[in-house]
């Protein structure tokens, strides 16, 4: 922003008198001109109105963040290999899901700018566009998946988030600018190359290329070489293959010499995709000659389209570069439910949040559904509630549109947990506790055929649900990263037919009297409904009370013992009694109580209504069971009753009249049936979140807000503590919040803020919670005063220069103005207050018998920090020996110009520009001209004749430094490409700038220095055509060099460089 706003000053007079100084202070308005003069030195310092600072400018995809629990890399890839290729639209739709949910490595969301010129018909452009820094991926950066895909995905990704692909042109402009050349990895051809497992071979190749060179250039630095390029090209459309009629155009894969392995080519369908390709974005608009535009216009208009394209009439163009259609066609997609939102189950006053995947053409629209009604302004993918209640339980499901039809999801169910009770054992079993429980096995032929994996990761595993592939959800009672459970295996580890079980104990526990035992379960069976297209599919989860935790307890009745109370259910209501309950005998087998009809169940088969109500099709692939879904199960044993739950609904209730009243609890897996389930792998139980709760006390309370927060105001720099009571069931566990968001550390009943300052303003809260639920405290809202815009004191040091304190708002910038007639002022400093009060001292201040001082908010814009940059990165300023203006004066090592992360301590950054050289030998009156002109990033940066450029600047060797402005008179916006024609003057300097080359500013070897210079204020003389006078029509020229003159000798200069910013100065 350009100009100030009325101002009042705040006004100091320092006299000084026989070596006293005397403070005054009153107010005037900026009109006061007139007022007594009492002391030969005299200080005026006021405080402008704030003004607000520019944002910076960030090219990144427009993805939401990576959810909890998201896939891995390598979950993605074995959880797509399986289904079917060709076609490839089941997997395709699977990582247009994963990406558009924003299922990406960090290191892809920020774009890498890739800047490039071209004359066309005589007139030179420069445009910029912004790539993904390396192809597509599925995952984190420390797990990804390179993903190959064909162009019908890469089109339907680049519609949805504002993105084309690139040309051939562009692919090369790219690997000629990539940081990272990779050589090719190639596979030999042959028909897996079409497949996940070759994709997942040379990912792991490609991987490990690229591990290698993450220390000089870490992930985010632009990559090239590993992959060939799905490309736009005229080609799609012309010049066809016979028998391709739509094709998919491949160009790339360049070896380190710069040559590509692959042509141009046609030849493939639009359905093909094999290992070697990869799908790189590019964001549709982009910058020519500093203006915005996007990249499909340019390949369409035949004055700008050679920026980009270099096609011709041999791919079917009559214009030069022209591609009249830069895009693929793929044809109109329904959308398509990937993975619906998952059951869950929470205490009163939870947030949980459903989270749904689709697929299809964007727009995609969201209606979310709670028992069939609509929610209103409920219409976005995710669905968050908050603080919710028992009236709050129930299904909730959405509905999915595009312009090509309407799906609905499977409703998820909401369980709001209001019946909690101490927990005498508790065991989540997503961590390896195997040493705190007992394992028994059974087997018909006394082999041991069972399996059981502790913390099983089953967050990639895939399952089929009415032929469709999903993805095995979090537990409802776990969170939603959370996706480890105990998971069973019995009669499918090896090829003997026989009978098994596998029995868990909790190692030395004993339960008695009124308890119940809780946990979720999932039961996997292969094939489809009722386990149609597949064998063997009949396998029960078992569970029981009252045990001896010292033997097997399973089906057959030729064992020699058994004990406690017991309960079975299988998957997929594939026998007459899906449900059964078991007593043990310890002179011999189990009694199934289910035969001799004492099992005290509704009913044993599935097809009863109570299990079709419970189980129904809508949510459930086999109606009536369990299977593909998770439950809750839970046990009961209150006054010598026994009760089975599912989901909260009773299913079976009897006496207790066996001699097993009181013992341990089992949980396990039996296959009853000699036959092996085939697919083997799909059929499994998983058991989670384990707990036994003490029935005989009362159940617990939920937290209780007693007494809120309270509202505060302090003044900047001040603490505000807020204090919270709660009352419920003991003992509270405390997160303090800031507008929702958890404040690390803050778990106490109390929270202090100390220094306060009016970023922390804002609204306050605080979730309290114990194991019965949550309560979250009205919200106290902490307002901050902002402190005084001002000087706080001025003083006159021992060698006559003046020290200000400074205060103003912190992360504005400020102008200090000097003045000796209080008529014509002139800018000496920008102060940038980043905290408490700054001090400043101006060094002329001696040179003047009367000093007066002002300060304005101002407007600053940063050109380059640097940090975006993987280090290696040449940015901003050609190599030293570039200019052949000074390049007589240098030898040819060093010759550097590059962004590193090793520099002088001393300076708070990550990443600056390092820049090496060496002056010769017996060279007279040598200097350095460090060019912007046509630089690889950033190049010729456009800045203001009415600006003051700053910089931070360490070198080894002391340095005289000025800047070169290029009069181009641009139009381009600040920081951008500004030109490389016109005149340029020399500024800045400690003398006239009469002699050849001049002085700039001094800086000191061996710390780091803040160099700033004022355009309209310094001196300036002509360097190339130029006047000696800061000349642009527009305001507006071009940064065009650094001057560094040798203050400490020839030989070899070490210099670091960072955070190039312009500040506005006012009228």
């Amino acid at each position: 922003m350009g100009g100030h706003g009325q101002c009042f000053f705040s006004l100091f007079w320092l006299a000084l008198r026989s070596g006293i100084g005397y403070l005054w202070a009153w107010k005037l308005t900026e009109r006061a001109r007139e007022w007594p003069m009492r002391s030969k030195l005299l200080f005026i310092l006021a405080g402008w109105l704030l003004l607000g600072i520019g944002p910076a400018i960030s090219q990144s995809l427009n993805l939401p963040p990576r959810a909890p629990g998201a896939l891995t890399g390598t979950q993605f890839a074995s959880f797509i290999t399986p289904m079917p290729s060709p076609p490839a639209a089941e997997r395709e739709n699977w990582i247009y899901a994963q990406v558009m949910s924003g299922n990406i490595p960090d290191f892809l969301r920020t774009l890498a700018p890739v800047t490039v010129s071209a004359q066309i018909n005589g007139i030179n452009h420069t445009a910029t566009y912004y790539v993904t820094p390396d192809y597509l991926a599925i995952g984190s950066d420390a797990d990804y998946f390179l993903e190959p895909g064909t162009p019908l995905l890469a089109q339907r990704l680049c519609d949805a988030l504002g993105c084309t692909l690139p040309t051939r042109k562009m692919v090369n402009q790219i690997w000629t600018q990539a940081a990272v050349k990779l050589a090719p990895k190639t596979i030999p051809p042959s028909a897996e190359m079409t497949t996940v497992p070759v994709f997942a071979e040379h990912n792991y190749m490609v991987y490990t290329q690229r591990c290698a060179s993450t220390n000089s250039f870490p992930l985010g630095a632009l990559v090239s070489g590993n992959k060939k390029d799905v490309v736009i090209s005229s080609k799609i459309y012309a010049k066809l293959q016979p028998g391709v009629p739509k094709p998919v155009v491949i160009y790339g894969w360049h070896k380190l010499d710069g040559s590509p392995i692959q042509p141009l080519y046609n030849g493939h369908e639009e359905s093909y995709a094999d290992y070697s390709h990869g799908i790189r974005l590019v964001q549709n608009v982009m910058l020519v000659d500093g203006i915005p535009t996007t990249v499909s216009s340019v390949l369409t208009n035949p004055s700008l389209a050679a920026l980009l394209s270099d096609e011709g009439p041999a791919e079917g163009t009559t214009s030069t570069g022209v591609i009249q259609v830069p895009r693929y066609s793929p044809a109109p997609r329904a959308p398509v439910i990937m993975a619906p939102p998952r059951a869950q189950t929470v205490l009163p006053g939870a947030s949980p949040v459903f989270r749904l995947l689709a697929a299809g053409d964007a727009p995609l629209r969201y209606s979310w559904r709670f028992n069939g009604a609509p929610l209103p302004g409920a219409t976005q993918a995710t669905l968050a509630l908050s603080n919710v209640q028992a009236a709050q339980a129930g299904f909730y499901a959405v509905v999915v549109s595009n312009l090509s039809g309407v799906v609905t999801s499977r409703p998820a169910r909401l369980r709001v947990n209001t019946n909690v009770h101490p927990a005498l054992f508790a065991d989540s079993l997503d961590g390896n506790t195997s040493a705190h429980w007992d394992l028994y096995w059974g087997a018909g032929n006394g082999v041991a055929d069972y399996t059981a994996n502790w913390a099983a990761d089953y967050g990639g595993t895939a399952y089929t649900f009415n032929g469709f592939t999903n993805i095995i959800p979090p537990a409802p009672n776990s969170a939603d990263d959370g996706a480890r459970a105990l998971k069973f295996t019995v009669n499918n580890n090896d090829a003997t037919e026989a009978i098994a079980a596998v029995n868990l104990y909790p190692r030395g526990r004993l339960f008695s009297n009124n308890f119940a035992l809780k946990f979720d379960l999932w039961l996997n069976y292969p094939g489809g409904a009722g386990g149609a297209g597949s064998t063997g599919s009949t396998e029960f989860a078992i569970f029981g009370l009252n045990h001896l935790g010292t033997q097997a307890n399973w089906a057959p009745a030729s064992v020699a013992s058994s004990d406690g109370v017991w309960f079975a259910m299988d998957g997929e209501g594939g026998v007459n009694t899906d449900y059964r309950a078991y007593v043990g005998n310890l002179s011999g087998g189990p009694t199934d109580l289910t035969v001799a009809g004492a099992s005290g169940l509704t009913a044993s088969n599935s097809i009863a209504a109570i299990y079709q109500n419970l189980f129904p099709a809508a949510r459930f692939e086999s109606a009536g069971a369990p299977g593909k879904n998770w439950v809750e199960v839970e046990l009961r044993q209150t006054q010598g009753i026994l009760e089975w739950r599912l989901d909260g609904t009773l299913i079976a209730q009897r006496t207790n009249t066996s001699a097993f009243t009181q013992g341990n609890i089992m949980i396990g897996y039996l296959d009853p049936y000699t036959s092996i389930a085939k697919p083997a792998k799909d059929a499994f139980a998983l058991f989670a979140n384990l707990r036994v709760e003490d029935l005989s006390t009362p159940a617990l309370t939920p937290p209780i807000i007693a007494s809120p927060p309270g509202s505060q105001a302090v003044g900047a720099g001040g603490s505000a503590t807020f204090t919270v009571t709660a009352a419920g069931s003991p003992p509270f566990a405390y997160q303090w919040r800031r507008d929702g968001t958890n404040l690390p550390g803050a778990t106490g009943s109390s929270f202090t803020l100390a220094n306060v300052q009016p970023a922390d303003g804002g609204l306050y809260d605080v979730l309290v919670s114990n194991p019965a639920g949550h309560a979250a405290s009205a919200p106290a809202v902490l307002t901050v005063a902002a402190p005084e815009v001002q000087f706080l004191s001025a003083s006159v040091l021992t060698n006559g220069q003046v020290q200000l304190i400074f205060s103003g708002l912190p992360g504005q910038s400020y102008l200090i103005y000097a003045s000796t007639n209080l008529v014509n002022w002139t800018p000496i400093s920008v102060l940038a207050v980043s905290g408490g009060p700054l001090p400043f001292i101006d060094p002329e201040a001696a040179d003047y018998p009367a000093r007066f001082y002002r300060a304005c908010a101002a407007s600053t814009q940063m050109l380059a920090d640097f940090e975006a940059y993987a280090p290696g990165t040449q940015v901003m300023f050609q190599p030293p020996t570039s200019s052949g203006s000074t390049s007589g004066f240098l030898d040819s090592a060093p010759n550097k110009v590059s962004i590193t992360n090793a520099f002088p301590a001393g300076h708070a950054s990550d990443r600056t520009l390092a820049v090496a050289w060496s002056f010769k030998a017996g060279a007279v009156n040598p200097w350095l001209r460090l060019t912007t002109f046509n630089a690889p990033h950033l190049p010729n940066p456009t800045i203001g004749t009415n600006q003051v450029l700053q910089f931070e600047i360490y070198a080894d060797r002391a340095l005289y430094v000025g800047v070169g402005f290029r009069e181009t008179s641009t139009t381009a916006a600040i920081g951008a490409d500004g030109g490389s024609s016109g005149p340029i003057e020399w500024v800045g300097g400690i003398t006239d700038n009469t002699v050849t080359p001049p002085k700039g500013h001094i800086v000191p070897a061996g710390q780091w220095t803040t160099l700033s210079f004022f355009l309209p204020y310094e001196p300036a003389r002509s360097f190339y055509l130029g006047d000696g006078v800061l000349t642009s029509t527009t305001g507006k020229g071009v940064f065009e060099h650094l001057e560094f003159v040798p203050g400490g000798g020839l030989g070899t200069y070490n210099v670091w460089l960072d955070n190039f910013r312009v500040t506005d100065l006012g009228p």
